[in-house]
């Protein structure tokens, strides 16, 4: 779903998120599929969510509210904006990580 807080995600942080995909993540497919998809991605609604609570924790942020704060915080901190996209960019690819099973024989042996 796109709502104009996800227009507002990419517009203003688009860049820096495919800068941190390049440089943290370091997967070519993810950073082509999130350039790709852009607004819509699933990484930008994430970020959206968690950039609310963190300047709202209350909830109800509107569109405008969202965009003065990031707007705000770049100018003021431009560093600090970059790293906390950089932690939610990871924090997102984490959650995704599907932990390496173990081989079915090293699980019996362990639930011995």
């Amino acid at each position: 779903m796109i709502t104009m807080s996800n227009l507002v995600i990419w517009s203003l942080l688009g860049a820096m998120i495919l800068r941190t995909l390049d440089r943290v993540i370091r997967n070519p497919l993810a950073t082509i599929e999130v350039e790709k998809e852009r607004e819509s991605h699933p990484l930008i609604l994430y970020i959206e969510d968690e950039l609310k609570k963190l300047f709202k924790p209350a909830g109800g942020m509107t569109c405008p509210e969202l965009e003065k704060h990031i707007l705000e915080m770049r100018m003021r901190s431009p560093d600090k904006l970059e790293e906390l996209v950089r932690e939610l960019v990871v924090k997102y690819y984490r959650s995704r990580e599907k932990p390496e099973s173990k081989p079915l024989l090293e699980r019996e042996i362990e639930a011995s």
